[in-house]
């Protein structure tokens, strides 16, 4: 009896140091996450600072009333590209890991913010996404920034899947009500 429940034993401690070492495996990816989310909004922030001065210098170039057509349309393509530059730097800023904070937030928007991070690839696979969201939800209760770090991994995900099978497809999205819970 001693010897079974040794064995037990050891089996059991066998168990538990794998399953030690598993999680220590996934908070260090965790961590390794969360640094490179720091980096990224350290250099979105490195960016819209030199970019508010070019976009400064571009409008007041463009105020020049003796610019030729050719001189105002590159000037405008300039321009257009910081823009670009500025909202997606925005965006990594929006998506930057803080601190979880739980609050009501419409479910909607934290589904449009995840779309927008990935409306490049969607267009250059030719994906549609379907979203079947009613503007009449109750607000959701938690943290929308977490929350939509979930929808844009379910999107790149589906995106993955859908690109291994060829071109095009669709990612449908709904949510409903169902008594007192969004589903």
């Amino acid at each position: 009896q001693v010897q079974d429940n040794t064995g037990n034993l050891e089996q059991a401690v066998r168990a538990a140091v794998d399953e030690a070492k598993r999680s220590e495996r996934a908070l260090v990816q965790s961590s390794r996450l969360a640094t490179v989310g720091t980096l990224a909004a350290g250099i979105a922030h490195e960016i819209n600072n030199p970019i508010g001065g070019m976009q400064n210098a571009v409008a007041r170039l463009l105020a020049d009333p003796g610019l030729t057509e050719k001189q105002r349309t590159y000037l405008q393509l300039v321009q257009d590209g910081l823009q670009r530059v500025a909202r997606t730097a925005r965006k990594v800023l929006d998506f930057s890991p803080k601190a979880a904070t739980a609050q009501p937030f419409r479910l909607r928007a934290v589904i449009d913010g995840a779309r927008a991070l990935c409306e490049h690839r969607l267009q250059r696979h030719g994906t549609e996404l379907r979203i079947a969201v009613p503007d009449d939800l109750p607000a959701v209760h938690g943290d929308p920034h977490e929350i939509q770090q979930v929808v844009l991994n379910l999107f790149l995900n589906s995106l993955d899947a859908l690109e291994q099978q060829g071109r095009g497809g669709h990612i449908d999205v709904r949510a409903e009500l169902l008594g007192e819970m969004v589903q």
